[in-house]
């Protein structure tokens, strides 16, 4: 698995405009509707597409390796790129996600990780990466004036995970 530092920022803008990660953008419209190209933005679930089209957009993500996020007006967020799209593993957590006010947002090369309003750490991903998507979340971060996060991030313990276990949401 690959921890390196350079996988773990985001890129987010409130006003129109674009933001990318390694492999692709997503931009906001002065209309609240998004827009978005590259790997990993094609195969999307009909929940992901229903909410994207509904539009009313605020804030924009991007991240990782081809990670991206949008937030509604509500504070709702929908989820696509890497590990996401078209995966019946991720399906509760991105009505979880759709369904919650979200405060904040990390990822990192092979996972992601949201902050509930009630405090409550959601993720998605590879079940390898999530608990360093947690770490990330609840570390200091500074942001550069692009909005862009630079976490430097080198972990002492390597975790594993049984192949179908899952931390989706844990309490801070």
């Amino acid at each position: 698995m690959s921890f390196d530092s350079i996988w773990n920022y985001v890129n987010s803008a409130t006003t129109a405009s674009s933001v990318t990660n390694a492999v692709g953008y997503i931009t906001l419209g002065n209309d609240g509707q998004i827009k978005f190209g590259g790997s990993y933005t094609s195969d999307l679930n009909s929940i992901q597409q229903n909410a994207i089209n509904s539009g009313g957009f605020s804030k924009i993500f991007a991240g990782g390796y081809g990670m991206y996020a949008a937030q509604k007006e509500n504070g709702s967020l929908v989820i696509f790129g890497y590990t996401t799209n078209n995966s019946s593993d991720e399906l509760p957590v991105i009505n979880k996600l759709l369904n919650s006010v979200v405060t904040d947002v990390r990822f990192n090369y092979g996972a992601g990780a949201a902050k509930l309003s009630d405090g409550t750490v959601v993720t998605w991903g590879h079940n390898g990466y999530e608990s360093e998507a947690v770490k990330l979340l609840t570390s200091p971060a500074k942001s550069s004036s692009s909005g862009q996060f630079q976490i430097p991030l080198v972990p002492e313990i390597y975790i594993s995970f049984e192949p179908n276990s899952k931390i989706d949401a844990i309490s801070i």
